[in-house]
């Protein structure tokens, strides 16, 4: 996944990333994840390349597996999640 992230990872292009990920041991708040061959490399690449997460509150029980990830931090004014992430977005621009 990081390899196909990482090729169509555009430097001058917007880059808004969101999918269910399903990576529950990334802390996303305190941007630490658990040492293993999947956060810790996730989590990496997302800090390496300049992305950032914008859901704050957990979507699934206590988990934030839906991420919304955007390379420009004044492009996305607010991500408001619902009961089911995967159904409804609302993103403001």
């Amino acid at each position: 996944m990081i390899e196909c992230l990482t090729v169509n990872q555009q430097r001058s292009f917007a880059n808004i990333i969101t999918s269910a990920f399903n990576c529950p041991n990334i802390d996303w708040p305190c941007l630490n994840s658990l040492n293993d061959r999947i956060h810790h490399p996730f989590l990496d690449f997302v800090l390496h390349v300049g992305l950032i997460q914008f859901v704050a509150l957990p979507t699934r029980i206590s988990n934030i597996p839906d991420l919304v990830l955007d390379d420009d931090p004044g492009r996305l004014f607010s991500v408001v999640t619902g009961p089911s992430f995967a159904h409804r977005q609302t993103f403001n621009e």
